[in-house]
């Protein structure tokens, strides 16, 4: 069953946005963002940048991951504490 998370960068460095192993569809702005990357970031350790929203990334602008799949959970981290702007995460949890 494919969900979504709405991340709200302005109030924590990263998110999770699944804590398991997930596929990821698709991430799209609905609040603009200010100066600041917003980083989609796998779960390990060290987490690898998967892809990125540019800073000042205008309502609309659309990720796609066609279902890739994160083994180990799936985290927004804002560039900068100051970040601000919303993102919403399509995404469903799945067995490795």
């Amino acid at each position: 069953m494919v969900r979504h998370k709405i991340i709200d960068l302005s109030t924590a460095l990263s998110q999770a946005v699944c804590t398991t192993p997930c596929a990821i569809y698709g991430a799209r702005v609905t609040t603009a963002l200010s100066a600041h990357v917003a980083n989609v970031e796998d779960g390990s350790t060290p987490t690898e940048v998967v892809d990125s929203f540019a800073a000042s990334a205008a309502i609309g602008d659309v990720l796609e991951f066609y279902g890739t799949t994160f083994p180990n959970g799936c985290y927004v981290r804002r560039g900068d504490p100051t970040a601000t702007g919303k993102i919403i995460v399509f995404y469903e949890e799945v067995t490795l």
